[in-house]
C-alpha cells in the first residue's frame, strides 16, 4: 500500500469514526430511507455440499419468488473476497520462455474495516463479559488482515474510532457495560415480554392472552373476575409494546448511523453485530428493518451477526419463574419460552441474510465466531430484482430465492416492505 493511500485511509477513519463517548446515535442522525418501488437488491450466498462458495452463477441460474410469484432479475453483480496476498500468475507462454521474466507486481489488497457493534441495549452483564473476552482474543488476527477495527456500542456510549492500535481497542472493550433501558424488570407484575405483547395487541392471539392472564393470576396473586384481569393484561401488553417498539427503533437507528459512516470508507466493510437477539415483530419495526437492509446493501456494508447467548436451551430452566404453574399451565409457559428463544435469533438472522452476511449461533466459542465473522463473504451475488407492478402499500413481501443447481445451500434476504409513497 502506498504512503499516500495509507494516509488517506487513516484520515477517513478518523473523520468518520470520531469517538463519541457521551452521545448515543439518534433517529435524527439517520437519513430518510425509502425503498425504490421499481427494484430491490437481494444479496445471495450460495455454497455447495462441501460448504465452499459456488462461483460462476448467472442471472438465469436464479429464480426469485415474491409471495410465491416469480419476479424478473434485472442484473446480477458478483463480489469476490481477495486473498491477503495476490500476485498475478504467469501464463504458459511466459513459463516456456528461457529468459527470466520480471515478476508481475502484486495487486494492492484493499483495506478491511471491521466494526464490532456491541448491543448494549440487550446484552446482560454475563453476556457482555464473555463477548468482551472473545473480542479481545481475536483483535490481533483481525488487524493482521490489512484491517482497521472499531469497538462501538448500540447506545453510542462507546466508540473507539477506527484504529490499528490494540491498546485503544482494549480500553474500549473494558469500558463496555449493559444499558437495558426498555426492559421489563422483576418489579413489574404482570410481566409481559415484547413478543407476547405483539401477539396479544397486533395479532389478536387468544392463546397468548390466556397464557398471560394465567401467569398474571399466579405470579401476582390476582384474584378478580376474568374480564378485569383481561383488561389489566391488555393494558400492560400495550405498554410493553410501546416500550419494545422504542427499543427496536433505537436499535435500527443506531445500526443505520454506523452504516452511514462505514459507507464512506474504501475497501471491504463488515459490521459485526454482537447481541443476544431481538425480534422485529411489529409492522412499523418491519419497515425499519427493511429500510436498514436496503441502506446497508446500497452502502456495500455486510452485516455479520453473533448470537451472544452461546449454547442455549429452548426448554425452561431453574432460573425461569414457573411458580405455581402445573400441568397445562407449565406446558403453555414452556411453549412461550421456546417461541421467545427462537424469535430472539430471527432479527439477527434477518440482518445477516439480508446483507450477504452470516449468523453464528448456538456455540459457546464466541472467539471462533468473531474470527469467522470478521471476514467478508468469499463470493456474494447481488440480485437486482424488478418490482414493477408491486403496490406501495406498506405490506411486507416474503422472498424465496432458488438456485437451479443440485446440492446447493442458499442464504438470501427473506423479504422487503413496499413502503407507501
Amino acid at each position: 500500500m502506498s504512503c499516500a493511500r495509507g494516509i488517506l485511509i487513516l484520515v477517513l477513519a478518523c473523520v468518520f469514526f470520531q469517538p463519541s463517548l457521551s452521545q448515543a446515535p439518534n433517529d435524527s442522525s439517520i437519513p430518510t430511507l425509502k425503498i425504490e418501488t421499481r427494484h430491490v437488491l437481494v444479496p445471495v450466498i450460495v455454497t455447495g455440499k462441501d460448504g465452499k462458495a459456488v462461483d460462476g452463477l448467472k442471472a438465469e441460474d436464479f429464480e426469485v419468488l415474491d409471495e410465491r410469484k416469480p419476479r424478473p432479475i434485472l442484473n446480477v453483480n458478483v463480489e469476490r473476497r481477495l486473498a491477503l496476498t495476490q500476485t498475478a500468475q504467469p501464463s504458459a507462454t511466459q513459463l516456456s520462455q528461457p529468459a527470466p521474466q520480471a515478476p508481475t507486481p502484486a495487486q494492492p489488497i484493499p483495506p478491511r474495516f471491521t466494526v464490532f457493534y456491541f448491543d448494549d441495549l440487550h446484552l446482560d452483564q454475563t453476556q457482555m463479559h464473555l463477548a468482551r473476552k472473545a473480542a479481545s482474543a481475536v483483535l490481533s488476527s483481525v488487524l493482521e488482515q490489512n484491517g482497521y477495527v472499531a469497538i462501538v456500542s448500540a447506545t453510542g456510549a462507546i466508540n473507539s474510532g477506527l484504529t490499528r492500535k490494540t491498546g485503544e481497542l482494549e480500553r474500549a472493550l473494558e469500558s463496555l457495560q449493559p444499558h437495558l433501558m426498555n426492559r421489563s424488570t422483576d418489579t413489574n407484575c404482570p410481566r409481559i415480554e415484547y413478543d407476547t405483547a405483539n401477539r396479544i395487541i397486533n395479532q389478536f392471539d387468544v392463546s397468548a392472552l390466556e397464557i398471560a392472564m394465567h401467569a398474571a393470576a399466579l405470579e401476582c396473586h390476582i384474584d378478580m373476575p376474568d374480564s378485569t384481569l383481561e383488561n389489566i393484561v391488555r393494558t400492560v401488553a400495550r405498554q410493553a409494546l410501546i416500550s419494545g417498539n422504542q427499543d427496536m427503533h433505537q436499535t435500527y437507528a443506531s445500526l443505520g448511523a454506523y452504516v452511514r459512516k462505514m459507507a464512506k470508507l474504501p475497501g471491504r466493510r463488515v459490521l459485526l453485530v454482537v447481541s443476544p437477539g431481538f425480534n422485529p415483530t411489529d409492522p412499523t419495526i418491519r419497515s425499519d428493518e427493511s429500510a436498514f437492509l436496503d441502506y446497508a446493501i446500497q452502502s456495500d456494508v455486510v452485516v455479520n451477526a453473533l448470537d451472544a447467548r452461546g449454547v442455549y436451551t429452548n426448554s425452561l430452566t431453574a432460573s425461569d419463574d414457573t411458580h405455581g404453574a402445573t400441568g397445562q399451565a407449565f406446558v403453555e409457559l414452556e411453549s412461550e419460552h421456546r417461541n421467545k428463544s427462537a424469535l430472539a435469533a430471527s432479527g439477527l438472522g434477518d440482518l445477516a441474510s439480508g446483507t450477504g452476511g452470516v449468523l453464528f449461533q448456538n456455540s459457546n466459542d464466541l472467539a471462533a465466531g468473531m474470527r469467522e465473522l470478521s471476514q467478508p463473504p468469499e463470493i456474494l451475488y447481488q440480485l437486482d430484482v424488478s418490482l414493477n407492478g408491486v403496490q406501495p402499500d406498506g405490506a411486507y413481501h416474503h422472498l424465496k430465492i432458488k438456485v437451479k443447481r443440485p446440492d446447493v445451500h442458499v442464504r438470501a434476504r427473506d423479504g422487503y416492505v413496499a413502503v407507501k409513497m
